[in-house]
């Protein structure tokens, strides 16, 4: 804000730079309504220094919507960001950022043929390009297995699951194992699962993801009873129930604790306020008791030099009835 107030509202290139840096440091602070404003700001300034559209912005529009849900804001974004492309020559990494954000909004909207066909040439163009995969081959393999086609996604999560390195972090191969012993378990073959779902168990142990670990949970419980585990699987239920009984207390204490903050804050704010109006008060009536005083000053001084005036009238009487009585 105060970068954006020295260069002005006159549209710039340093204006635009600074609406772009704002919008994203918003994004990254999960402060989204003000990224949003200004990246929208932004493209209006690209647009009135009639420069080429901004796709980087467009990117960056289409990802936050993801984010909040919005898949058709994010479509809308993506197909423009992806349209101009076209006209442009992005570098590579560029247009594979427009590509996967496409795909994914595609896939979030549900839209299944539109997903699949951008996840396709995403892929053949990272692949093309010597680009990362991990992202769209992730989004594109919960794509298939929720179309059903267990088969394809498997392939796919065996793909993304190549990619991947002992040294990533272990919440990164904890998805692609459970992914793989998910899918494994879908096509009912439960011995192939049970290894990847327990790699997951441990890999999601050395973290505190705890919402991915929820999410493992049903999976790995359903395989385990599939295999006639009843006792390993009675045993993850009630890790499962411990797990889920100290999330909601832990998220319980956290939503507490924002709202005894955001009580806090209004507590305060009131005080200053009250403070503000207390001393807003305090000086009005210095205002007007100085008012008061002045006029009475005023009118002491009228007054005398009413009896001023007075005597001397007084004084002149006074002569000429000496002189009379003479």
């Amino acid at each position: 804000d105060t970068t954006i107030a020295l260069v002005g509202d006159a549209p710039s290139k340093r204006l635009l730079d600074a609406l772009r840096a704002k919008g994203a440091i918003h994004a990254m602070q999960g402060q989204f309504p003000e990224a949003i404003e200004a990246l929208i700001r932004a493209q209006g300034v690209v647009e009135a220094l009639d420069l080429p559209v901004d796709t980087g912005v467009l990117q960056n529009l289409t990802g936050i919507f993801i984010h909040l849900g919005e898949f058709d804001r994010a479509i809308e974004y993506a197909e423009r960001a992806e349209k101009d492309q076209r006209t442009q020559s992005p570098t590579p990494p560029n247009r594979m950022g427009v590509l996967q954000v496409l795909s994914t909004a595609h896939i979030g909207a549900g839209n299944f043929e539109q997903g699949r066909r951008w996840s396709q040439e995403a892929l053949a163009f990272a692949r093309a390009n010597g680009l990362p995969t991990g992202s769209v081959l992730n989004n594109y393999g919960y794509l298939l297995r929720d179309e059903g086609q267990f088969t394809e996604a498997l392939a796919v999560f065996e793909e993304l699951a190549s990619t991947l390195d002992p040294r990533d972090a272990p919440e990164v191969r904890a998805v692609a194992e459970k992914n793989l012993g998910e899918t494994l378990m879908r096509l009912e073959r439960h011995e192939e699962a049970a290894p990847h779902l327990q790699l997951a168990r441990e890999l999601y142990e050395t973290t505190d993801v705890r919402t991915n670990r929820l999410e493992l949970y049903p999976v790995l419980i359903d395989n385990l009873e599939a295999l006639g585990r009843h006792a390993d699987a009675l045993a993850a239920m009630r890790e499962f129930k411990a797990l889920s009984d100290e999330t909601t207390s832990t998220e319980s204490k956290t939503r507490i604790g924002e709202l005894e903050n955001t009580l806090d804050l209004e507590r305060k704010n009131q005080q200053l306020a009250e403070a503000a109006a207390a001393n807003e008060l305090q000086r009005a009536e210095n205002a007007a008791l100085q008012a008061r005083q002045e006029r009475a000053r005023a009118l002491n001084l009228a007054l005398a030099a009413s009896l001023v005036a007075a005597a001397a009238v007084l004084l002149r009487v006074g002569s000429r009835g000496s002189r009379l009585a003479l």
